[in-house]
């Protein structure tokens, strides 16, 4: 059992490592750009959903619209699979709490800026023309080294875990549904906004949790229970 733990905690080591060494956490930390806040929403509702933590459940749903428009597409996954750490009654008042206070802050803002209300709203939708780009940036040499250069060499430990079936229902099963969709929802970000690389930073909390199991419970891993 103890070497159990020790083979965990030293797992989620191997994944933070990951996760904070990607350039584009050194990136968002950097500088004082509004994805880092909205790094830590994604994150929250992850960690909400799949923990049950309602104190994360209440700091996404607050932070979220404030943070970025398209949390709008969070909302539905959150509702779906963030019941453990809140139901709908509860997530639906968090929202309709932090929307008017969010068209209040945007008010504001566009008030002080001289800005016409409708130029905020025209420029989120002008994001769907950036639909046709990302698709061919995807499939392009330059956008699968963009996505590559997210975690980098770690991206090659998952190919442990894709020898047979037996292998990968260890640490890709627990992600379930609801790692599955949200990385689709993280897709659907970099589709819109053209930024391939530092919206697919999006998904590592479910990168992070899978490499987490991978090391965990892929049988080449066991030197990881060695003693320091």
């Amino acid at each position: 059992m103890f070497a159990l733990r020790r083979l965990a905690r030293r797992g989620a080591a191997g994944a933070l490592a990951a996760v904070l060494s990607s350039r584009w956490a050194v990136y968002l930390a950097g500088l004082p750009m509004v994805d880092s806040l909205y790094v830590l929403v994604v994150t929250l509702a992850f960690y909400a959903a799949r923990s049950g933590s309602r104190t994360a459940l209440v700091c996404c749903l607050l932070l979220g619209p404030l943070a970025k428009e398209s949390f709008v597409f969070l909302v539905p996954w959150l509702l779906v699979f963030g019941r453990a750490a809140g139901r709908w009654p509860l997530q639906l008042a968090l929202l309709a709490v932090t929307v008017a206070l969010t068209y209040a802050v945007r008010y504001w803002i566009d008030t002080q800026a001289g800005t016409p209300p409708a130029a905020s709203v025209g420029n989120a939708f002008r994001h769907f023309e950036n639909i046709g780009y990302s698709l061919r940036r995807l499939f392009s040499v330059g956008g699968v080294g963009d996505l590559f250069s997210v975690f980098g060499f770690f991206w090659l430990l998952f190919l442990l875990g894709l020898r047979n079936a037996a292998d990968w229902r260890h640490w890709l099963r627990p992600l379930g549904w609801a790692g599955g969709t949200f990385l689709l929802i993280v897709l659907l970000h970099m589709l819109l906004s053209g930024e391939l690389g530092r919206m697919a930073y999006l998904g590592s909390p479910v990168v992070a949790v899978a490499l987490a199991l991978l090391l965990t419970r892929h049988p080449l891993s066991r030197w990881l229970t060695a003693p320091y």
